[in-house]
């Protein structure tokens, strides 16, 4: 649905984060947060009939991983700035189908559990921030990366319970994906089983070489 609404000219959308009626586990809260963080509109919204839901409820751990998912949210803040603006000059939308990017690949068109944030086809750049986990006690060291203003973000975010990894098709023939969080740099034009943790959702950026 955000997929349509975002290509229909309705570019500040967002799911409510938690879901807006019945209960979710801990898990698929943590979940729901990490998929909220990287859509455009983020936000937690619930029915008054529902149950308190606050991150800290729900104990450490959970805390700590719905804060690290908030916290790359605000590290991200001056990439979705910019792609709002471009937004509103070219009516073209920070969260958009695969297609929108790569439409010469039909293996694209089908999509809808990936998506992209972002274009890659501006050439001036812009430092932002970005978080790496690394203790219970400090879960978010901070560096700096170059990012192409555009650069896109290739999302595929866990929706299920129990899941260990994800498979994400990475478009574009001839193209190097990053993960953000392991590092490790995958070719475009293929599909791969990706590994996923609670903690750690896929998340990959598009290299410009």
């Amino acid at each position: 649905m955000l997929l349509t609404l975002s290509i229909t000219g309705i570019s500040f959308c967002g799911v409510d984060v938690g879901g807006f009626f019945h209960d979710p586990e801990p898990e698929l809260l943590v979940r729901w947060y990490q998929a909220g963080a990287l859509q455009p509109f983020f936000r937690g919204h619930s029915a008054m009939q529902t149950k308190r839901r606050e991150p800290w409820i729900f104990g450490e751990e959970v805390t700590t991983i719905i804060r690290a998912a908030i916290s790359q949210r605000y590290c991200l803040l001056p990439y979705w700035y910019t792609l709002f603006h471009q937004a509103q000059l070219s009516a073209k939308p920070p969260m958009r189908p695969l297609w929108v990017e790569f439409p010469k690949e039909p293996q694209t068109f089908a999509v809808e559990d990936q998506y992209m944030i972002g274009i890659h086809a501006i050439s001036f750049s812009l430092i932002v921030i970005v978080h790496q986990k690394m203790t219970s006690e400090s879960n978010c060291r901070k560096k700096k990366i170059l990012l192409l203003i555009g650069s896109a973000l290739l999302a595929c975010p866990v929706t299920d319970p129990g899941v260990k990894e994800v498979k994400v098709l990475f478009p574009g023939c001839g193209e190097y994906w990053y993960d953000v969080h392991s590092s490790q740099i995958f070719r475009g034009g293929r599909t791969v089983n990706v590994s996923v943790t609670l903690d750690s959702v896929s998340l990959h950026r598009l290299l410009n070489y």
